[in-house]
């Protein structure tokens, strides 16, 4: 499976869409989607729904998802730093959401009269808009979670996907193997395997190549050449640096070094950041 790590700024993002096609993709970051029209399929952490208009939908913090069809799709899209949910970090230490999907039958609206006060909200010209921001994202959570209920976690397998996570992340730029993670962090590489199949669903050489491929990304949109931005990511060819970023973006390093200098800062007609 193709995945792409983005590597979120710790700022609240927050965007109507008029199309919801993403390869799968993971961020450190909660994730949600409220369809104002249209539909759209999505997989989140391995699982796939059909939302309707209506309906919201909420990816977790470093759980893979993805959008794969829409169909005249009009909804927000909001990237929103762990700590605007930070009245509920201890709740979030030991539970998740038991389903991540809030149909539009079950709270007629609500969730998007939620979101779209946040909306007038960063318009205001009040001098305590971030506090009033932050209070309405108190209350959005609160209401997600109470539609979606929460189940505890599974708190060894939860704490050891977070470190692996966390030692790729430190370590993508080395080489990287199922030996390795199992000298540093003291598990089996049978249970590596099976965390990184079955729990994030992408294999360990995709997952490090997400990571490599954003580096290098950062790298060009930063003046580097292609060929410095490849080894500062950890490809040891080129040829190989080529053919992932490829396979992750759908273009070359070179159309993508250039496509960043026509079009620095620009902001795409599909999407309207509010």
């Amino acid at each position: 499976m193709e995945i792409a790590y983005e590597d979120r700024v710790d700022v609240l993002q927050l965007w109507t869409r008029h199309s919801l096609e993403f390869i799968p993709h993971f961020h450190d970051s909660f994730e949600i989607v409220c369809l104002l029209d249209g539909s759209t399929d999505m997989m989140i952490g391995g699982e796939h729904f059909t939302l309707s208009a209506g309906d919201l939908a909420v990816a977790m913090p470093n759980t893979i998802h993805g959008y794969f069809r829409d169909n005249n799709v009009d909804a927000y899209l909001l990237i929103v730093p762990r700590r605007y949910a930070e009245a509920y970090t201890a709740l979030l230490e030991t539970h998740t959401v038991a389903t991540p999907v809030v149909r539009a039958e079950q709270q007629n609206r609500r969730l998007m009269e939620l979101i779209e006060e946040i909306v007038r909200t960063r318009r205001s010209a009040s001098p305590y808009r971030r506090e009033m921001i932050c209070g309405c994202f108190t209350v959005l959570f609160g209401e997600i979670f109470s539609y979606t209920g929460m189940r505890e976690s599974q708190k060894l397998p939860a704490e050891i996907e977070r470190r692996l996570i966390a030692y790729c992340l430190d370590n993508y730029a080395r080489e990287i193997s199922l030996d390795t993670l199992s000298s540093a962090l003291h598990i089996s590489r049978s249970y590596i395997s099976y965390i990184f199949s079955n729990k994030l669903h992408v294999s360990l050489p995709d997952f490090l190549g997400s990571l490599r491929i954003a580096e290098a990304k950062r790298q060009i949109e930063r003046g580097a050449s292609v060929t410095e931005a490849a080894f500062a990511a950890g490809f040891s060819s080129i040829r190989t640096f080529n053919r992932h970023f490829f396979k992750v973006s759908g273009m070359t390093p070179r159309d993508y070094k250039k496509t960043m200098t026509e079009q620095n800062n620009a902001v795409p007609a599909t999407e309207n950041n509010v």
